[in-house]
């Protein structure tokens, strides 16, 4: 289990890390997947699974606790969203000077009719908390937005994400119910094509975040769609 220490400045000296430091420019350095967690209990707006935050179910429950544990957050919910992000905090700050993280927005599940599911929703970070949370540390923090391809306000949506500063789109197919194939992503595609947005898409079988739970969305041969109309992207095999 993670015991959540601070970092030691002896460990940033070992010779090994600085070896792996050694010849980059630090202010290219970004680590470009970097979740958000909370529960909402503050002004965020994350949106958390009742289910998965205090259900009966060991599954959920083990693996809230595995989330809670990882972001080193402690038996106060109401501080849950400030705990995560003094924890990020303080890992950007042990990077050197001009390395960032890039913090991941995370969409509803929506069904193809455009309707937002919350049921099929196990947590949802709203692209203005990544956004202002981003901001609040430009030094240290980039933001990725995620937008949902079958919401009817999804280019809306994806235009003021970028005019807002994000890097990119965050989806999870299988958890969020996306059909790269789908004709409804046809024109968010189109977006991202004209506004300079690459695509960053987790494929392959989903364990950690259950949501829609659509394991026969997962098939990394689906990027492809993307891919041939022009989007820029990421396709991470899990």
């Amino acid at each position: 289990m993670n015991e959540c220490r601070a970092t030691d400045a002896r460990l940033l000296m070992n010779p090994y890390i600085l070896a792996a430091w050694r010849g980059l420019r630090f202010d290219r350095v970004w680590d470009m997947h970097v979740h958000l967690m909370g529960n909402g209990r503050s002004d965020s707006g994350i949106y958390l699974d009742p289910a998965f935050e205090g259900g009966w179910s060991p599954s959920s429950r083990l693996r809230h606790t595995f989330f809670r544990n990882a972001a080193c957050v402690t038996g106060d919910e109401k501080r849950m969203d400030e705990e995560v992000m003094a924890r990020l905090t303080q890992l950007a700050d042990a990077m050197p000077p001009g390395a960032k993280l890039v913090l991941l927005a995370f969409d509803y599940t929506y069904d193809e009719s455009g309707r937002k599911r919350p049921d099929l929703t196990t947590f949802s970070i709203p692209d203005a908390y990544a956004r202002r949370v981003a901001k609040a540390n430009p030094d240290r923090f980039e933001w990725i937005c995620s937008v949902h391809p079958y919401r009817e306000d999804a280019v809306q949506a994806l235009t003021q994400a970028k005019a807002g500063g994000a890097r990119a789109v965050k989806w999870l197919p299988p958890t969020m119910g996306i059909d790269l194939a789908n004709p409804k992503c046809g024109p968010f595609y189109d977006a991202l094509v004209r506004l300079d947005l690459p695509l960053l898409v987790h494929m392959g079988e989903e364990q950690a975040v259950p949501g829609a739970g659509r394991h026969d969305l997962a098939n990394p041969l689906q990027v492809r769609k993307p891919l041939d109309r022009g989007v820029r992207g990421e396709s991470v095999r899990q």
